[in-house]
């Protein structure tokens, strides 16, 4: 469903004296809610995507930060959790567990090489 349309009334003089009731229907555009809204600013950089940091390697218990490059959307962690760091715990393929505190509680992002930054 991409659009929603709404009836409004208008009430009109015409040159004659008398009201005339239209009913106008206006089309809107529903909003985006995908998981990269609100990141223009954000995700942007100058950085390119090369081989290196596709395949690089972390050990458990290592520390490191979250950041997400917009070159890859694959493995890519939540806009809220760009800029954390945290501790390694495991890995699941070719993707990373990351423990991150998030105000009083501890999460698990799964992320990919290339979104993870060695602290």
């Amino acid at each position: 469903m991409l659009n929603c349309p709404i009836n409004t009334i208008r009430l009109m003089w015409t040159p004659a004296g008398v009201f005339v009731i239209q009913t106008v229907v206006l089309e809107l555009v529903v909003k985006s809610k995908g998981g990269r809204r609100r990141t223009r600013e954000k995700y942007r950089g100058p950085e390119k995507l090369t081989v290196n940091k596709l395949i690089r390697h972390f050990d458990i218990g290592q520390s490191v930060a979250l950041k997400v490059s917009s070159n890859s959307q694959d493995g890519m962690p939540f806009r809220r959790f760009h800029g954390k760091t945290g501790k390694i715990i495991e890995q699941r393929g070719r993707a990373y567990v990351v423990e991150i505190k998030d105000i009083n509680k501890t999460k698990k992002v799964i992320a990919r090489p290339e979104h993870i930054k060695a602290v």
